[in-house]
């Protein structure tokens, strides 16, 4: 019996190291930059880290400011790009960033990114403030409808989020969640590549239910309304232009545009935008969503070639 037991332990731990070995050499995940939070409650990336989406088709980088993508070349006529998982946009490679494309659209700007999974609206705005050191003159910030939604306390509670309570108009910043934990899983490669399959399709079809509810009855648009005149009465946004995703709410872009934010909201034209396994767009749809901002970004500010 001893032996039996023996013998499985030993097959267990030499499959576990032949599997490490196997997603390793193949990069059959996709390496995640660690995260720290900075003395503004701002939750960013430790600075100066690189890495590889999945199967190594590409490589990412995180900036000395702590944001993935490139640092323009001096900070003049500076506009700053702010949002979630799409700006960050580690499953694109550099060339394929917002900053670098609407850099073609007004070379007369030079553009920094601020871009991290799970940003919300308000957290974008702070976001917007924690800029200030760099004197920009603008900032383009992307945004959903569960970006609202997400960003109000007393909807949902997220601890790892930057919320306001709408009770209090107080800012809540978000806390790094379980991190011992996800070095440990990071790290270990293989039971990182199986935690991958399991969770990311579930958050995928979680995140379209949100949005499609959100977008045919908006259940919290007393609350998002709130929001956003807070935002106003609390924030300079008059340098601010939010760009909103094709299925936000029209209540929401009428109200923030009632409160005096600027606004653009792409018109999706074309069906391959996104990636098929998921909605973040693909380097061709960030090209034409450059577009749409950078027009519009002309008519918002009478920018000229």
């Amino acid at each position: 019996m001893k032996k039996f037991l023996l013998n499985i332990f030993i097959f267990t731990f030499l499959s576990l190291i032949l599997g490490e070995v196997i997603v390793r050499a193949n990069r059959l995940n996709q390496e995640v930059p660690q995260r720290t939070v900075d003395n503004n409650g701002i939750q960013k990336f430790i600075p100066n880290q690189k890495g590889y989406w999945a199967t190594g088709e590409h490589s990412w980088q995180v900036n000395k400011l702590g944001w993935s993508g490139e640092l323009p070349q001096n900070y003049d006529n500076l506009v700053s790009i702010i949002g979630d998982s799409y700006i960050a946009n580690f499953m694109n490679p550099v060339e394929c960033h917002q900053n670098i494309f609407l850099k073609k659209q007004l070379p007369e700007y030079n553009f920094v990114e601020a871009g991290r999974p799970g940003v919300t609206f308000i957290e974008a705005v702070e976001i917007s403030q924690n800029l200030t050191p760099l004197k920009p003159n603008y900032h383009i910030i992307y945004a959903r409808n569960n970006d609202f939604i997400e960003s109000i306390q007393e909807v949902r509670n997220y601890s790892d989020r930057t919320q306001i309570s709408l009770e209090r108009a107080k800012i809540i910043p978000g806390q790094l969640k379980y991190a011992q934990a996800k070095k440990i899983l990071y790290n270990w490669k293989l039971a990182f590549y199986f935690f991958n399959r399991l969770a990311t399709p579930a958050a995928e079809n979680k995140e379209s239910e949100i949005n499609s509810k959100a977008q045919k009855k908006f259940k919290h648009l007393a609350k998002v309304e709130k929001l956003l005149e807070l935002t106003s009465d609390r924030y300079d946004i008059s340098n601010i232009i939010l760009t909103l995703h094709p299925d936000t709410a029209p209540a929401i872009v009428k109200k923030a545009q009632e409160v005096g934010f600027k606004t653009i909201l792409l018109e999706k034209k074309e069906e391959n935008w996104s990636f098929e396994h998921d909605n973040h767009w693909t380097c061709y749809g960030h090209e034409r969503v450059s577009v749409q901002v950078g027009t519009g970004f002309k008519k918002a500010f009478n920018s000229v070639n």
